[in-house]
C-alpha cells in the first residue's frame, strides 16, 4: 500500500533481530544474564571488550535522548568526532549537521529523539564494521530497547543498522529505503524507515534532493499516524 509518494507501506512478516531476546540472551552464563537484565546496561555496555572496534576505540559511544521518545534514530557507529565527543551523531560534525537538517524537515526536535548507533565503538579509520561486531552489540540493543517505553517510529541510517535490525539478507539500502515496515519489537508495533546514512550523503551531495523529500514523506506519516493513534 503506498503511504506517500515515492514509500511503500509493508508488513514485516519475519521477527526482527531486536525481537530475539531469548536467543540472543542464550548464550551468556545464568549469573551473566541476571546481571544483564537486573544492572543498569550501560553500565556494563562501558566495560565491554567483546570485540576488536573496542580497543580501537577510545570509550563507547552510548546514546541518548529520552527514555520515552516516540522516534528512536539508530546509525551505524560513531565517527571521529563522536568518538572525541563521546555523543552520537555530533551536532558540530558534519553527519550531525545534516541528521539536525533531517530533524527539521521531518518535524521533529533532536532533543525529543532517541539517538543511537548498532555499534556503540568507533573502527579504527572508520572502516565498515564486521557482522560479527554487528550482532555482538545486539545484547545491548535489546537491552536498551526495554526501556524505550513509548517507541513507534525507527529509522534505519544505513545499510548496517539495517543489517542489525532485520537480520542479514533484508534488501538493500537502495531498495528497503522506498518502503516503510510494519512490525513488532518486543510487543511495541513500529513503523521502520529505512534511509541512506548521512554521512554516505555528505559524500554523494547529488543524494542531498533524495534525502529532503524522503523526509518531507516520513514527517507526513508520522503526523498522520500519530493523528490516528490519538484518535
Amino acid at each position: 500500500m503506498r503511504v506517500e509518494e515515492g514509500l511503500l507501506l509493508k508488513e514485516y512478516e519475519g521477527r526482527p533481530v531486536y525481537d530475539r531476546t531469548k536467543e540472543i540472551l542464550a548464550p551468556y552464563r545464568t549469573e551473566f544474564r541476571d546481571r544483564l537484565l537486573l544492572e543498569p546496561w550501560r553500565d556494563l555496555a562501558t566495560q565491554c571488550i567483546s570485540c576488536p572496534a573496542r580497543r580501537e576505540a577510545r570509550a563507547p559511544v552510548l546514546s541518548e535522548g529520552p527514555q520515552d521518545a516516540r522516534v528512536v534514530v539508530i546509525g551505524r557507529n560513531p565517527g571521529a568526532e563522536e568518538d572525541l565527543n563521546g555523543r552520537p551523531f555530533f551536532p558540530g560534525a558534519p553527519c550531525g549537521q545534516l541528521l539536525g537538517q533531517m530533524f527539521e524537515i521531518v518535524g521533529v526536535r533532536r532533543e525529543d529523539v532517541y539517538i543511537t548507533n548498532a555499534m556503540f565503538c568507533r573502527t579504527l579509520r572508520d572502516r565498515p564494521p564486521l557482522s560479527g561486531e554487528l550482532f555482538q552489540c545486539v545484547v545491548w540493543k535489546v537491552l536498551e530497547w526495554y526501556k524505550l517505553t513509548k517507541v513507534r517510529y525507527v529509522i534505519l541510517l544505513g545499510t548496517d543498522a539495517v543489517k542489525q535490525f532485520f537480520g542479514v539478507g533484508f534488501p538493500s539500502i537502495v531498495r528497503c529505503s522506498k518502503d516503510v515496515y510494519l512490525t513488532s519489537v518486543q510487543e511495541k508495533d513500529v513503523l521502520v524507515f529505512p534511509c541512506y546514512h548521512p554521512g554516505y550523503v555528505v559524500r554523494r551531495t547529488d543524494l542531498a534532493p533524495v534525502l529532503a523529500k524522503w523526509c518531507q514523506s516520513v514527517g507526513r506519516i508520522i503526523r498522520r499516524t500519530e493523528e490516528t493513534w490519538r484518535s
